[in-house]
């Protein structure tokens, strides 16, 4: 029993060849794993003893996941096969929407881990059982982040909702007290404001010297739109163009934090990150957007 599947780079991801094989145990059984670049990416599961097909798929897309979270970006099958059997159409018709990512996620300056260096057996165990606490979360994300035909204001608001639930998760695993929230305040704006402050700083420089809290109340806002009529909305929310670049900053924010809870340090990747900012930060949509941060 084994599982092949190769996906087409994009935009010159692969420019360059590496790769790791390595053995993961999941349920009592032991799996052979390869991930090898080159023109194209191959990943390669095979059981060293006797399981089921779904428990070699969910091994897969344990690997295929966590790629992402380095990387950024799913990417294209060009084919997969059971043993030697072709069973391409059917597994493209059965991959979720979720797994394309949007344009905006795509390309080699989104990449923030080495996965030649970091995909080991350990974050691959300590993945699958993130994964579980992360339940519906991830989900959620991952459906902001594709290809899927959705607004993107409503994407920007799923994907702002989403800080709810990681903020419970830094309750819990990184026992990060959050500010008590009073009356007429907004717990989502509160926690934004706390996870920003330890994680993003180097993500949300340029929002934070304008103003943290004027900032997480337009994302509060925008997200809020989703809840009432246009008539009711008086306050700045983020329009089209600026919902896609704070997608992007956010994305970065959500990685960087599931890195850490997986024990990857952001040093190791400190430059790429930075690098991804200004790129984002260069864009007329961000330039145009932080002179709207007034108290």
């Amino acid at each position: 029993m084994k599982l092949t599947v190769t996906q087409q780079q994009n935009s010159g991801v692969f420019a360059s060849t590496r790769g790791v094989n390595l053995i993961h145990q999941s349920n009592n059984i032991a799996y052979t794993i390869s991930v090898m670049d080159r023109d194209n990416r191959q990943v390669i599961v095979a059981p060293i003893s006797d399981t089921t097909y779904p428990a070699m798929f969910g091994v897969y897309y344990n690997i295929e996941t966590l790629l992402m979270l380095f990387e950024g970006q799913f990417f294209p099958t060009l084919n997969v096969f059971e043993n030697n059997t072709d069973i391409t159409h059917c597994w493209r018709q059965r991959t979720l929407p979720s797994y394309n990512s949007a344009d905006f996620m795509v390309g080699t300056d989104n990449i923030l881990v080495d996965y030649s260096v970091f995909l080991n057996s350990n974050a691959l165990e300590k993945w699958s059982s993130l994964r579980d606490d992360l339940d519906m979360i991830h989900n959620m994300v991952l459906y902001c982040l594709s290809s899927v035909q959705m607004p993107v204001d409503m994407k920007c608001a799923f994907m702002t909702e989403a800080y709810l639930g990681i903020a419970e998760l830094l309750k819990e695993k990184r026992n990060i007290v959050f500010p008590s929230i009073g009356k007429g305040e907004s717990k989502l704006q509160k926690y934004l404001q706390r996870i920003i402050l330890t994680y993003g700083q180097d993500i949300f420089g340029q929002e934070i010297q304008r103003g943290l809290d004027v900032f997480t109340q337009v994302l509060v806002d925008s997200r809020n739109r989703i809840a009432h009529i246009k008539s009711k909305q008086e306050r700045v929310v983020l329009n089209g163009s600026e919902c896609v670049m704070y997608l992007m900053k956010l994305s970065l924010l959500y990685r960087l934090i599931l890195l850490d809870l997986l024990d990857i340090s952001v040093d190791s990747y400190k430059d790429r990150l930075v690098n991804r900012v200004q790129l984002i930060n260069e864009h007329d949509a961000v330039k145009s957007f932080l002179p709207k941060l007034v108290r």
